[in-house]
């Protein structure tokens, strides 16, 4: 069966892979001659030409891929019948997204220390309160020493509460 990729502007969009026909519905053989019947059931299992799922504008964009090993992917670039792998972020791109994932998680761990904190400080504060506040502090110093640098840094857990 045949496998395209969808290219619009240099990039793999989608991988299409061909499609078969599929058996007619038999109601449908009352309506039809037998010889068109016969041909009906003969093409089960076979492929359906691309030409006749999409429409010619649409084809014009597609590259067959069927015997590219390894199978192209979503995202690859192509140029001159040459498939790349996708371009990842820059290192700059990758610390910015750490940088606000790590403030996301320091102001939950700041949300959560502020009234067990209060608590402690009025001395109101249950061994619970105590145990809950340490760990909050510690998640929140955990989560400033992340590496930011890294593509998938390992975020510490957040204490259960």
């Amino acid at each position: 069966m045949k496998v395209f990729a969808y290219i619009p502007n240099g990039i793999v969009l989608e991988i299409i892979k061909g499609s078969v026909y599929g058996a007619p519905p038999p109601e449908q053989e009352q309506n039809v001659t037998p010889e068109v019947w016969q041909e009906l059931v003969n093409r089960v299992g076979k492929e359906i030409p691309i030409q006749e799922i999409y429409t010619p504008e649409f084809i014009s964009t597609l590259v067959e891929v069927t015997d590219v090993t390894p199978e192209p992917v979503q995202g690859m670039s192509y140029q001159n019948g040459v498939f790349s792998p996708p371009a990842g972020p820059t290192a700059e791109q990758i610390k910015e997204q750490n940088k606000a994932m790590r403030d996301s998680y320091l102001r939950a761990a700041t949300l959560a220390i502020g009234p067990l904190q209060d608590a402690v400080d009025l001395d109101d504060a249950t061994d619970e309160d105590v145990a809950l506040l340490k760990a909050w502090k510690q998640y929140r110093v955990s989560v400033n020493r992340v590496d930011l640098t890294l593509v998938t840094p390992a975020w510490p857990p957040a204490p259960a509460s």
